[in-house]
């Protein structure tokens, strides 16, 4: 597939992928991906879900700046209130 090899071969980024060719959508290249190359799908993110999860419950109590739990996690502050 087209589409499978462009996903690999250029980042992995589904979106670029999908804006490159004209297709598919993401449902469907990630289930061509699953299908195709099980263990090649990038992940999301590479922080551990505890760590998040403990970013999310500092952030909600709001008992330090959005800036200072961002940096703590080295991410934007933009991608807390995502």
């Amino acid at each position: 597939m087209a589409a499978v090899e462009h996903y690999l071969n250029h980042g992995r980024c589904l979106a670029f992928t999908r804006r490159t060719l004209g297709y598919p959508s993401d449902v469907v290249l990630n289930r061509w991906l699953d299908e195709r190359h099980p263990a090649k799908r990038r992940l999301i993110s590479g922080i551990h879900k505890e760590v998040k999860r403990q970013a999310v419950r500092e952030f909600c109590t709001r008992l330090v700046p959005a800036r200072d739990i961002a940096q703590k996690m080295g991410v934007s502050r933009r991608v807390l209130y995502k």
